[in-house]
């Protein structure tokens, strides 16, 4: 087996910073939750985009946000036996064994994942992996036509719209969403603005920035 390699220069760097900064001004904070367990109010699922990280975007506090990233901050739909179970099992764990208030699924602009499916020449030219994972997205894109001005944009809101319409296909969330006990949003950063969309009632509106 080959030994691992030291941590890069920058991580380094930044772990010492992060020592004698954030984490010195909140030692009591992370001895309290190490000692108490984590209470997060809200679980975050979000795009594995390294622009948008959503304790950043909502200036969260350690033990504030649960977050799961992957691809297009994507949510399956459930599916008994699936082997893709990374997302179904954070939202199992969140939900039974924090558990949390409420679960929002935050895309971004311009993302990777939602290109993909728009545009099966982007990407990496063989896809073990990620071709599998936007399949559902690629169905999504079909709904909105080519031409349709700002096509990427309007996909990636309707990705996080059936993201959050997924949620409920799990037993176990469709029983608390449904009582009220569990509330689910969802959300889209545009990194170059950074203003934040809000999926409503009565569509997507963006955020006041106060």
């Amino acid at each position: 087996m080959a030994e691992p390699d030291p941590l890069p220069l920058e991580l380094l760097d930044g772990y010492h910073r992060f020592r004698a900064g954030r984490f010195a001004e909140d030692h009591e904070r992370y001895r309290a939750l190490a000692e108490q367990g984590q209470r997060p109010g809200s679980m975050l699922i979000a795009c594995s985009d390294s622009r948008s990280a959503p304790e950043q975007v909502f200036d969260a506090a350690p033990g504030d946000l649960f977050v799961v990233r992957n691809i297009a901050a994507w949510v399956p739909p459930y599916r008994a036996g699936s082997e893709a179970r990374s997302t179904g099992a954070a939202l199992e764990y969140a939900v039974h064994a924090l558990p949390i208030a409420s679960i929002v699924v935050m895309g971004h602009a311009g993302c990777g994942g939602v290109r993909a499916a728009i545009d099966p020449t982007y990407g990496p030219p063989t896809s073990e992996f990620v071709g599998p994972w936007i399949r559902d997205i690629e169905r999504l894109a079909h709904e909105v036509p080519d031409g349709t001005p700002d096509r990427q944009r309007a996909v990636e809101l309707l990705t996080v719209q059936q993201s959050v319409a997924n949620l409920e296909t799990y037993p176990w969330l469709a029983d608390l969403i449904r009582s009220d006990m569990l509330a689910v949003a969802g959300a889209r950063f545009a990194i170059a603005t950074g203003e934040l969309e809000v999926l409503t009632p009565d569509g997507w509106q963006r955020v006041d920035a106060g």
